[in-house]
C-alpha cells in the first residue's frame, strides 16, 4: 500500500481503508514510503477535478530490468486486496 513516493502522497482514508481491508482478510501487507521515484498515481492527482489517490503494487527486486523478480504469494494477495476493495461500498464523502 503506497503511502507516499517522491511525487504523490496517497489519501488517509483511502489508505486506511486497504489497511482495515487486510486486516479483515487476513491479507499480509506492507507500507510503501518512498522519497524518490514516482508512479502513474500522481498524474491522476493532478487532474483538474479533486481526486482522492492511493497506490497498491506489488514488491519487486530489480525493478525496471530484465532481471525484475516479484514472489506469487504477493501476486494472490494483492489479487485479493483489490477484489475486496473493488467490490466494497465505500461512500463518497469518506474521503474527504
Amino acid at each position: 500500500i503506497k503511502v507516499s513516493d517522491g511525487i504523490s502522497i496517497s489519501n488517509r482514508v483511502l489508505v486506511s481503508i486497504l489497511k482495515d481491508r487486510c486486516s479483515k482478510n487476513n491479507i499480509p501487507y506492507q507500507l510503501e514510503v518512498n522519497d524518490c521515484g514516482g508512479s502513474e498515481v500522481a498524474v491522476i492527482a493532478q487532474t483538474e477535478y479533486p481526486t482522492a489517490i492511493c497506490g497498491v503494487s506489488i514488491p519487486a527486486y530489480n525493478i525496471h530490468t530484465a532481471q525484475t523478480v516479484i514472489n506469487k504469494k504477493n501476486v494472490e494477495n494483492t489479487k485479493k486486496l483489490l477484489k475486496k476493495v473493488i467490490c466494497a461500498e465505500i461512500p463518497i464523502d469518506n474521503l474527504k
